[in-house]
């Protein structure tokens, strides 16, 4: 319920062309103008005794010819398709390296943990990062 209330107070500062994207602990703005005021909007949220950590904040710059914001990552993931994927297929493979002392152990270690470890530890970064 708060949580709204300090979302609908800065949307009355943005009635155009801006949009929120809220998360458990962040919040995006995306606007089809240059730039979003952080200080009108750290004032705002300061009477709901919330805190803009300035250090965090990031601007990105979206054009139609740019590349820049395809390395950008949000919620884990990077905003740009084949950035992503390659990034994906890093992480996976190092997390496959990682394990490869369980894949030697063919004995002592049965085929239904491995299977399992990869799922866990591999696929799922593959997959679902």
């Amino acid at each position: 319920m708060r949580s709204k209330t300090y979302i609908r107070k800065i949307e009355a500062l943005y009635t155009q062309n801006t949009l929120e994207l809220a998360y458990a602990d962040g919040v995006d703005f995306v606007s089809t103008t240059d730039f979003v005021e952080v200080e009108t909007i750290q004032k705002e949220l300061a009477d709901f005794r919330l805190n803009v950590n300035t250090d965090k904040t990031e601007y990105t710059l979206v054009q139609k010819d740019g590349k820049d914001w395809k390395k950008v990552k949000k919620v884990g993931s990077l905003l740009g398709d084949t950035e992503d994927i390659e990034r994906r297929k890093q992480l996976s493979n190092f997390a496959l390296q990682k394990l490869s002392s369980i894949w030697i152990r063919n004995d002592k270690v049965k085929q239904v943990t491995r299977l399992n470890l990869y799922r866990a530890f591999v696929k799922s970064i593959l997959l679902y990062n």
